[in-house]
């Protein structure tokens, strides 16, 4: 007797926490709350049959907040899960394994933001997962295709903040068979990739590239016009400071008006063969290389023997870009 009297009050006491505390818990909207608060804390919505069923708002003990379809005291349905570290917008079902339960986005048109990695998921889920039509958000790249369990598989497109492009052929996730790779700044990569890596096929066709003129082993010269005017080759030199011009060559710049104020008439520069130079550092008004054009260019007489060529320097080549290398295949420079 005493036992079934404890037994009683136990049952009183654990009701007292898990219940209906607001509304109709039965076949109506009521607040409920949770007593074990194993994965529940409390519920806000729609009820039938002493079930949630309808829609409703359920508060998770882990923090979670789910707010959407609810059948039969489990989730389903269209709804949103919010937690501090991602966001799910879409078809929902609850999975129950081994007493852990799993709210898993499954169907189409669904959205999951991974706040802590910064990715954006959207498209067709299958088990929390992209599987179908769907697109990726990175902070600098965006892939859209079709997904395998968040892997792009077939064609796909992957679009960089930059302004370049790539469309071809992925397998599990990666770039493998036939792509064109598209650069903002103008020309195309086309050929075979393996595993993210371009590996034949290479057709690089830069309008940008700057022709070069092949003059010996290790040497080129390119064509650089001076405001519209004169043209002449220079020598493209990685080891001059300045741009150094013929004296015959200087002195007809200097009479058209493309040589500006000297910068100073007492300084040292390093020439091709790595000598110190002193001497009158002037400015180029303006230059054009190719598809670009510079300006404010400091340069120099050249101090070598008068057969000595024109020489383009760092002080201009360092203007065209922050990245430069040459194509010894098509003789080019490439400038990024």
């Amino acid at each position: 007797m005493k036992k079934a009297i404890l037994l009683i009050i136990l049952m009183t006491f654990l009701n007292s926490f898990s219940q209906c505390i607001d509304g109709d818990c039965d076949n109506g909207f009521g607040t409920y709350i949770y007593s074990d608060r194993s994965t529940y804390d409390r519920y806000e919505g729609q009820w039938k049959n002493r079930k949630m069923n309808g829609t409703g708002k359920l508060y998770f003990t882990n923090g979670w907040i789910y707010e959407g379809g609810i059948e039969n005291d489990s989730i389903k349905g269209k709804g949103k899960l919010e937690s501090n570290s991602f966001t799910k917008e879409g078809l929902f079902i609850e999975i129950h394994d081994d007493n852990i339960v799993f709210i898993a986005l499954n169907g189409s048109n669904g959205l999951y933001i991974d706040k802590l990695n910064s990715i954006t998921y959207v498209g067709n889920f299958i088990n929390d997962k992209l599987n179908g039509e769907g697109e990726i958000r990175y902070e600098s790249y965006t892939i859209t295709g079709n997904f395998i369990d968040n892997k792009l598989e077939g064609r796909g497109v992957i679009k960089f903040i930059n302004g370049d492009r790539f469309e071809g052929i992925f397998k599990n996730g990666k770039r493998n068979g036939y792509g064109v790779f598209t650069f903002a700044k103008g020309g195309e990569l086309r050929g075979r990739w393996l595993n993210d890596e371009f590996i034949d096929g290479s057709d690089y066709d830069n309008p940008n590239a700057i022709d070069l003129i092949l003059q010996g082993p290790g040497a080129y010269s390119i064509q650089v016009n001076f405001q519209g005017q004169l043209t002449i080759p220079m020598v493209l030199d990685t080891g001059a400071d300045l741009v150094l011009l013929k004296r015959e060559n200087f002195a007809s710049l200097l009479a058209e008006g493309n040589i500006k104020e000297i910068i100073t008439d007492d300084a040292n520069f390093s020439d091709a063969s790595g000598n110190t130079n002193k001497g009158i550092i002037y400015v180029i008004s303006e230059i054009t290389i190719g598809n670009y054009t510079i300006s404010n260019i400091p340069c120099a007489v050249n101090p070598s023997v008068d057969q000595a060529p024109n020489l383009l320097g760092m002080s201009a080549l360092r203007k065209l870009g922050d990245f430069i290398k040459i194509d010894f295949i098509k003789n080019q420079l490439i400038v990024d």
